[in-house]
């Protein structure tokens, strides 16, 4: 380890950042370690906290300690607060300041999880006035040209606006919008203020506090509780919609757009500045206003690499089968089309599209023809309801496919022979459900299954497939001997017995998930310590 240059060692130390245990031990070992060590840490500690500490009072503890030490490193803030405040003479708590600076390898802020914790952390100090944003002006204003990400509530990113010509490496805004009915334009200024001075900021994400449909059904429950019935449903249809693209906008030509807790925001995409976006994330699930997008919006995304929406129409890749054969597209006033003759095509490398199969099935067949020369990820997600007389299916060659996600009716519509052309996947995932056609043949399906590229090493199967024994053991035994996870823990088919005598044979397996009884898991657990101690069995316990 001594002789791996510092940025090798930093790449090992990635494979360590959700365990925090971890890392904490590697800050005791020698100074590279803490150094390299405590920059994964203490860059986004409170993040870090959330994610991977599960009891709630633990996590606020911890998240409050670390809180301290960052105010430690700044007295001169603690100082500010306490000359500033017109409602106390009493000082703040006295916190020692520690040796290492580690607010410096500070780089991203989220108000919103500082939100609780200033006071706790000040305690027991008496509430003094413009404790939060004295509080949020010292932590950036530390080191503010290492910060990377800012979080904030739209209404109140003005509080850093004094800051904003030393934000030198920010490229990320996270902004939150509150049930607030006040403008953004100070949201507004502060961009375009970083803008004139700074070229770094190229991603923006959105968060709305509710949809307009339940604002709207807020006024009618309102105007009912008040007697006003005879108002109450124009209220209701009188629903707002929040316009924030002013805010993408000012960001000019942004790499990276998440709206996916933007509720309208489809409503507005085609105010958005989308010829230099490389990432295009919007909301899940149906959207009435979505199915009124022009057909070819996403022809403006010449440079698009991932793309998560709303499957808001069957012809949404029309346009980029059309531009792959540019001797057969003609640009006219009369079609009203965007493409020109010659035009190239995004290299687009991730689709996850969401919404009914009659527009999902043929949108990915027009996106995997138009694209399969870069396609690393496909994810589908669909309703479990009837299928409809579709097939997804493509002949086009996948080399760098490596993941395919379906779920719902889209992945009882998928063509398993498909996989044959999927030549670099490693991860699949099939979620059928239960509303399974008669014409389902459960052992042609295994055999269909059992063609996928040997370099599969992920493989989930969930819904009733209706597998017999002899399918896990003799069809598809080339396929598991090769996988390092195998997750059948929703999959209708086989017995436990039947899966404990195959982990035997299963040299590569890491780890399992199926379903058992709880006299069955002990079972398990027993058969687990006799063959393969270093296996992992997840088991899902089920009724008896």
């Amino acid at each position: 380890m001594d002789t791996l240059p510092e940025e090798c060692i930093a790449q090992v130390l990635a494979f360590a950042t959700s365990s925090l245990h971890s890392l904490h031990a590697l800050l005791l070992t020698n100074t590279t370690l803490f150094r390299l060590s405590a920059a994964i840490l203490y860059r986004n500690p409170f993040e870090l906290l959330e994610r991977h500490v599960e009891v709630m009072h633990d996590r606020k503890a911890r998240q409050v300690k670390v809180l301290r030490l960052f105010l430690a490193c700044i007295p001169e803030t603690l100082d500010t607060i306490t000359t500033a405040s017109v409602t106390s003479t009493a000082s703040l708590p006295g916190l020692r300041k520690p040796t290492i600076d580690y607010l410096a390898l500070y780089n991203c802020h989220f108000e919103k999880l500082l939100q609780f914790l200033i006071n706790p952390a000040l305690t027991p100090s008496p509430s003094l006035s413009g404790l939060h944003a004295h509080i949020h002006l010292g932590l950036v204003g530390h080191t503010p040209q290492h910060i990377h990400t800012i979080g904030y509530s739209i209404h109140g990113l003005s509080t850093l606006l004094p800051l904003v010509d030393q934000l030198s490496r920010l490229v990320r805004l996270e902004l939150y919008k509150k049930f607030d009915r006040r403008e953004i334009s100070t949201a507004t200024d502060f961009i375009l203020a970083h803008r004139r001075i700074h070229q770094s900021l190229q991603e923006i994400k959105i968060k709305t506090p509710v949809t307009s449909a339940d604002m709207a059904r807020l006024r009618y429950i309102q105007a009912r509780a008040n007697g006003d019935s005879s108002t109450a449903n124009a209220r209701a249809a009188n629903d707002d919609q929040f316009d924030l693209s002013p805010l993408i906008q000012a960001m000019d030509q942004p790499r990276v757009i998440d709206v996916t807790n933007w509720a309208d925001a489809d409503l507005f995409l085609s105010q958005f500045p989308l010829e230099q976006c490389r990432v295009l994330q919007m909301r899940q699930g149906l959207s009435r206003s979505a199915s009124s997008l022009p057909v070819d919006i996403l022809s403006r995304l010449a440079n698009a690499k991932v793309l998560r929406l709303v499957a808001f129409h069957q012809d949404m890749f029309s346009w980029a089968v059309r531009r792959q054969c540019p001797e057969s597209t003609v640009s006219t006033k009369s079609t009203g089309t965007f493409l020109e003759r010659g035009v190239g095509l995004p290299s687009i490398t991730s689709i996850s599209l969401n919404g009914l199969d009659t527009h999902m099935v043929p949108a990915f067949v027009d996106a995997v023809a138009a694209f399969h020369s870069t396609l690393q990820t496909l994810v589908g997600l669909s309703r479990f309801e009837k299928s409809p007389n579709l097939v997804l299916g493509w002949n086009q060659s996948l080399p760098r496919l490596t993941r395919l996600d379906l779920e719902g009716t889209i992945a009882l519509l998928f063509d398993l022979t498909c996989l044959s052309h999927c030549t670099g996947i490693r991860d699949l995932r099939l979620n059928i459900g239960r509303k399974i056609p008669k014409t389902w043949v459960p052992s042609l399906k295994a055999q269909q299954l059992a063609q996928v590229s040997p370099s599969l090493r992920y493989l989930d199967l969930a819904g009733w497939w209706g597998l017999s024994d002899s399918c896990f053991t003799e069809t598809l035994l080339p396929v598991f001997r090769r996988l390092w996870t195998l997750n059948v823990m929703s999959c209708d088919g086989p017995t436990v017995d039947v899966l404990l005598h195959l982990v035997d044979r299963l040299p590569s397996l890491t780890w399992l998930g199926i379903i058992a009884t709880l006299q069955e898991h002990n079972l398990v657990l027993q058969q687990r310590s006799l063959s393969n101690p270093l296996l992992e069995i997840d088991v899902q316990i089920k009724d008896e």
